[in-house]
């Protein structure tokens, strides 16, 4: 597992995080597909190039330097964010979807049972 500590001096300019759009959240996702090396080598090129995205995110990163991260489960995720964003879809209704879509691949989660 890649070392995500945060280092003990943090530049200036992500002392606050900011917010990511999807869009941007996805060209950086889809940079890390691209980067050389092993995981560990891609993880510090991202952290190292995206230092703002790595504190605000810094597991959703080491999840995209992943070679088996799988790109469409993101981008429909962030699709469905985007268009909450946008006020095309409510968050509930965005929640059913993704929640569809990850039952039909991984199958529904099972617990207890609600008590009446």
């Amino acid at each position: 597992m890649a070392d995500l500590r945060i280092p003990s001096e943090i530049p200036d300019e992500i002392s606050e995080p900011r917010e990511f759009s999807p869009v941007e959240i996805l060209h950086i996702a889809y940079e890390a597909r691209a980067c050389t090396g092993t995981q560990a080598e891609r993880l510090e090129q991202m952290r190292t190039k995206h230092r703002a995205f790595w504190f605000r995110y810094p597991a959703l990163l080491e999840m995209c330097c992943k070679p088996d991260m799988e790109m469409a489960q993101l981008t429909f995720m962030l699709d469905m964010l985007s268009s909450v964003q946008k006020e095309h879809t409510t968050m509930d209704e965005a929640d059913r979807q993704v929640y569809g879509k990850l039952a039909d691949k991984y199958g529904a989660p099972t617990g207890p049972s609600e008590e009446k």
